[in-house]
């Protein structure tokens, strides 16, 4: 509301003497307004005068009427409606949700039905019976509007009254038409200057939020790859320590399994204690090693898809540096993991070694224990 070319336009204080020829009165009148608004689309609506006076009126109404359009107001108390041009639109708060409008009547009269109205507007009317007209009020793009009459011959008192009123009418018609046609184009003029000065200012909004924009893509790029460089580091060392962490966590829990069954299963030849020696061997480290590796593995493709992801909306160079870093990323995690693995491997093989040789040095003897450390192979046959 309030955006509408018309809306900022005051009429000029000679337009409203010139077309405001009768006390207003402040008077609040139930009235049915109806017509085009300014979308094209037909309406009807109940409302009430702000302002009154016996060539128009002030009124408040939720369509955007703009200036110039015709409509009709009817009084539903009277019975009464008159065609009426809408002449000023005043500016209104974005947060309303209605408009304030003058409107003047094309046929002046008392279409409000007020009882005690002001005097000058008797003689208004008896003077616009009479065919008087206004006196000019100088010049000015207002009284260039007001087209005037011509004077006309007396009347002879046998004259017809319908003839004369006829007359009066028909005269009153062409005046009317020509406020009209010279409002119309006022308008038009008005609507192409605002239309100018909008573009322009459209121009100048778009530049700024170009430029805006720019700056702000500098700023964020640069921020990015402060920001990637920071979450590089300490996604690596997070995920070596959780790798490292789950991985001696897991061979620390097969490691108790396994001395469990080994207790269990105490009394059973060497032979039996070698081969139960390799299946834990071969499955419990190997499962630990592959799910750890696994484990790592798919924690760093999640990592890698979700910087890829995020990556994928910044720009190409970004891209290729991510692109350098995860191949390094991948690099230092597989030689890290290489060297993890291998030294718990031999930690844990030499931990093994150390304590089947303890348990078969207190079951087989002090000799048999030594014969089996002095021939290794053997005891794998």
């Amino acid at each position: 509301m309030g955006q509408s070319p018309f809306a900022k336009h005051r009429p000029s204080p000679d337009f409203q003497v010139c077309h405001r020829r009768s006390t207003r009165v402040d008077r609040a009148v139930p009235i049915v307004v109806s017509g085009r608004d300014a979308s094209g689309q037909v309406f009807r609506e109940v409302t009430e005068t702000c302002t009154v006076n016996l060539h128009g009126a002030r009124i408040k109404t939720r369509h955007s009427i703009l200036l110039g359009m015709q409509i009709s107001v009817e009084n539903p108390s009277t019975g009464k409606s008159e065609k009426a041009i809408c002449v000023r639109v005043e500016e209104t708060q974005p947060s309303d949700d209605f408009y304030f409008i003058a409107f003047q009547l094309i046929h002046p009269c008392n279409l409000w039905g007020v009882e005690d109205p002001p005097e000058d507007w008797a003689r208004v009317q008896a003077e616009m019976v009479e065919g008087w007209v206004p006196p000019s009020h100088g010049p000015g793009p207002v009284a260039a509007m007001t087209p005037r009459q011509p004077a006309s011959p007396a009347v002879a008192p046998q004259q017809d009254p319908e003839q004369f009123a006829a007359e009066v009418q028909r005269r009153s018609a062409a005046i009317v038409e020509s406020l009209v046609t010279n409002l119309r184009r006022q308008s038009e003029e008005i609507v192409v200057e605002s239309f100018r000065q909008f573009e322009q200012r459209l121009k100048d909004c778009a530049a700024n939020v170009e430029k805006r924009v720019g700056e702000h893509a500098e700023q964020a790029l640069t921020g990015f790859k402060s920001s990637l460089e920071t979450y590089q580091g300490e996604a690596v060392a997070e995920m070596v320590r959780e790798g490292t962490e789950s991985f001696t966590q897991q061979v620390q829990t097969k490691l108790a399994a396994a001395e469990s069954l080994m207790r269990e299963r105490a009394g059973q030849v060497s032979g039996e204690l070698e081969l139960a020696l390799e299946t834990v061997r071969a499955e419990t480290i190997g499962e630990l090693v592959r799910e750890a590796v696994q484990d790592l593995e798919r924690r760093s493709q999640n990592v890698v898809a979700g910087a890829e992801s995020r990556l994928a909306q910044r720009s190409d160079q970004a891209f290729k540096d991510l692109e350098k870093a995860l191949e390094t990323f991948r690099a230092e995690v597989a030689n890290e993991l290489a060297a993890k693995r291998n030294e718990v491997v031999e930690s844990t093989e030499q931990a093994l070694r150390t304590k089947v040789a303890t348990m078969l040095s207190s079951i087989l003897g002090p000799s048999a224990a030594a014969g089996k450390e002095a021939d290794p192979a053997a005891s794998k046959k």
